[in-house]
């Protein structure tokens, strides 16, 4: 195995620096016990609570780097734990450590006598939500691999739950106000668009997907790589002349809310225009 490209020639000895967990936490709300095969098997692998990945189990088992991961396990054991979390039928939920547990269930598919000491952390099901939400956060945050996708996932569950201000979450993440909010809008990206994130970087895919969602209103085709290679203000002035040019083609607009419909109008209006939107208000 070339251990240059192994993932965890990089790890820290230390199980306490991924994440990093106070001790305190531990003695109050957990315990630490070893992994055998018969406690793995409580292990729920496919809920995915606290997991940030988009990608499903089967995807990452056929990844070269988790096989290099499963080498690694098997040959130098488990160094950074398994957090979990006391389900009420008597199983656990992964909190963080999601491809090691499924590394640990490919060993198990050949050796169940395999045991790894003292590496399964469990939390009690008492354990605040805010404290299991740090631990997958901090894991999550400090992987080289973390896409903006599973990023914006986590941001959106995040919102949804109300568990942390924005103010929150830019401490938390150590990013700025407004690539926060471009990270969590990346998830609506359209397909094409999310296809290349990783390579232009959130902040020029979301004016990318701006110019894109643009074209395909008005039915014309765009070269995407184009626009990748152009600078971000670049972009910015492709975005501001599309935008000019719809508003002088658009005599007037039409703006439906929850509670009424405002009708704009741009410049004088033929007849014929005038007809359309009196013929509009009627029908409705």
């Amino acid at each position: 195995m070339d251990l240059k490209n192994n993932p965890l020639s990089k790890r820290e000895n230390s199980f306490q620096s991924i994440p990093k967990v106070d001790k305190t936490l531990i003695e109050k709300y957990g315990e630490i016990k070893n992994i055998n095969y018969k406690f793995f098997e409580k292990i729920d692998l496919e809920d995915k609570t606290f997991i940030n990945r988009l990608d499903k189990s089967s995807e990452i088992i056929e990844n070269e780097n988790f096989k290099g991961l499963v080498e690694s396990i098997k040959k130098i054991g488990l160094i950074n734990p398994i957090y979990l979390l006391e389900k009420d039928n008597g199983k656990y939920i992964i909190i963080s450590g999601w491809r090691r547990s499924l590394s640990l269930n490919e060993i198990y598919k050949e050796n169940k006598e395999k045991i790894f000491r003292e590496k399964a952390i469990i939390f009690s099901s008492e354990t605040p939500l805010n404290i299991l939400e740090n631990i997958s956060i901090d894991e999550n945050t400090k992987r080289k691999d973390l896409s903006i996708l599973e990023l914006s996932y986590k941001f959106n569950k995040m919102s949804e739950n109300n568990n942390y201000s924005i103010e929150e979450c830019l401490e938390k993440f150590n990013i700025g106000k407004s690539q926060f909010h471009a990270i969590k809008k990346a998830i609506d990206f359209q397909d094409e668009v999310k296809n290349m994130l990783e390579q232009v970087g959130v902040v020029k895919g979301d004016l990318i997907n701006k110019i894109y969602i643009k074209y395909n209103k008005q039915n014309k085709k765009i070269n995407l790589n184009d626009l990748a290679l152009k600078t971000r203000e670049e972009l910015k002035e492709l975005l501001k002349n599309i935008k000019e040019k719809n508003k002088t083609k658009e005599k007037y607009s039409i703006r439906e809310g929850k509670e009424k419909t405002t009708i704009v109008i741009k410049k004088d209006l033929s007849d014929k225009i005038l007809k359309e939107i009196i013929k509009l208000i009627e029908e409705n």
